[in-house]
């Protein structure tokens, strides 16, 4: 199967590799292309963004910063579009993520799962999944682990 994932912080390039990896034991002709990191890129595939590229915090650097996140969304919309994953993966980064969950549910028929690993952010994104947006919002699997 061909895998899209996007990640947009050093915990979810952390997560996706993992994941990469088991679903590489699953499935050994995977292939993934992905918004991501180093850890994604050690794993393989095709890295079309840095996820340090993509991600800015804080009000000022978000405005400041608005055509390029434009164009990284744009860009990713494009290339999902083109590459034709068998299914998209969104690992936190609630902003973006929910924004290109959205666009491929309603432009593709290409299947959109949201991974999570933190209760604070199923709890962000559990709220963003709205009532008048369940129809195009993706399914959430949302992992709680222990810190020991």
């Amino acid at each position: 199967m061909k895998y899209y994932l996007i990640v947009g912080e050093a915990s979810g390039d952390l997560h996706a590799s993992n994941l990469m990896r088991a679903l590489i034991q699953e499935d050994p002709e995977a292939e993934f292309r992905f918004f991501g990191g180093d850890l994604m890129t050690a794993v393989g595939g095709t890295r079309v963004k840095h996820y340090k590229e993509l991600a800015y915090m804080g009000f000022i650097p978000v405005l400041l910063h608005l055509r390029t996140i434009f164009r990284n969304m744009k860009e990713c919309k494009q290339d999902i579009v083109r590459w034709a994953p068998d299914v998209v993966i969104l690992v936190d980064y609630p902003g973006f993520n929910l924004k290109i969950a959205e666009f491929i549910k309603k432009q593709t028929k290409i299947p959109v799962y949201y991974y999570i690993s933190c209760p604070c952010s199923c709890q962000r994104i559990v709220g963003a999944l709205s009532a008048e947006k369940q129809n195009t919002t993706p399914k959430a699997w949302c992992f709680f682990m222990q810190v020991p």
